[in-house]
């Protein structure tokens, strides 16, 4: 027997390995296999927790026949953990499911998956309210500042895990301003919505926090800047003095006030009245306590109070005096 093997043996052997690779090719054809990463879904994670971090991905391999598997997309299979029963911290050893989309299920065969299970660690979330604050995201328009801003609602409820909670600095909605009226080119009030967000201490967006409400309603007016003029004080003086005697001055303590008010406006104001001072019969001088009497558009920031002090001097007049005079006074 072991003769009748022995014949020709060198030919027999490079049949039987003909046979073996003969074999290995058609199993390859009819039953071919692959390797895909899947990333890692993590499902029913309990309320009050969020995902800190995860297993991110599975190494699987795939059998089945070589069109499906050529054809194989990304969406086609899937892997998840379920957290359903998961704790706070991390959680070990959770099976990962693996998945692949029905159309596939009888061509594709899934032989194996490193790892078998995956680590999820899961944090808990707190909740506290806390009140929104306005970040101009731009200086407002050349002329105007920003008024008082009115937020609706002024609180909001700030829910994130623990650790991302004692990162957050404060809670903002970012407000840009002065859009101008398309109609006539002036910049209007802030009136709108706008997204509310958490930042940490370097102004750096927190991801992890969730607002509620996500936004909130700002209305902020625009107010012209004010400018601040030095201007004289100017007794406005009325009646004429005895017979015999004539107004030889005028003057005003203090001689200077300081006004505030729109550009424009202080541009065409160069003095300040006071209320009037009668000298009517006057046969000498007078001083009388009086206020200043500032134009529409312009307030006094050194005070209203002034005292008058009216020279009447003996004298001779060819023409009849003026019913009132108005005095500007000089500094001191």
């Amino acid at each position: 027997m072991l003769t009748r093997l022995l014949v020709n043996w060198p030919y027999k052997l490079v049949a039987v390995i003909m046979a073996i690779a003969l074999r290995g090719y058609v199993s390859a054809q009819m039953n071919p296999r692959t390797i895909v990463n899947v990333p890692i879904a993590v499902i029913h994670v309990p309320d009050g927790f969020q995902k800190r971090d995860s297993t991110a991905s599975v190494r699987i391999q795939l059998a089945g026949a070589s069109t499906a598997l050529d054809g194989l997309r990304q969406s086609d299979i899937t892997a998840t953990v379920d957290a359903a029963g998961a704790h706070a911290g991390i959680n070990h050893s959770l099976p990962i499911t693996v998945a692949v989309i029905p159309e596939l299920r009888n061509q594709i065969q899934i032989e194996s998956k490193t790892p078998a299970t995956a680590s999820v660690t899961l944090e808990q979330i707190t909740t506290m309210r806390r009140q929104v604050h306005i970040y101009f995201t731009k200086a407002p328009p050349s002329g105007y500042s920003y008024g008082v801003p009115v937020i609706t609602p002024s609180v909001v409820v700030v829910s994130a895990p623990s650790s991302s909670m004692a990162s957050i600095r404060d809670v903002v909605a970012d407000v840009d301003g002065g859009v101008p009226d398309p109609a006539t080119s002036q910049p209007v009030d802030i009136d709108g919505k706008f997204d509310v967000i958490a930042r940490d201490d370097e102004g750096s967006r927190i991801s992890t926090a969730t607002i509620s409400p996500s936004t909130v309603h700002v209305v902020i007016p625009l107010i012209r800047a004010s400018s601040v003029k030095t201007v004289a004080i100017a007794p406005m003086v009325v009646g004429r003095p005895a017979t015999g005697y004539v107004l030889s001055g005028a003057s005003s303590e203090p001689a200077l006030a300081t006004i505030t008010g729109a550009p424009d406006v202080l541009n065409r104001t160069s003095v300040i009245m006071t209320s009037a001072v009668d000298v009517a019969g006057a046969t000498g001088d007078i001083q009388k306590a009086t206020v200043l009497e500032p134009p529409p558009g312009v307030s006094l920031s050194s005070g209203r109070n002034v005292v008058v002090t009216v020279k009447i001097e003996r004298g001779e007049t060819t023409t009849p005096a003026p019913q009132s005079i108005s005095q500007v006074s000089s500094p001191h």
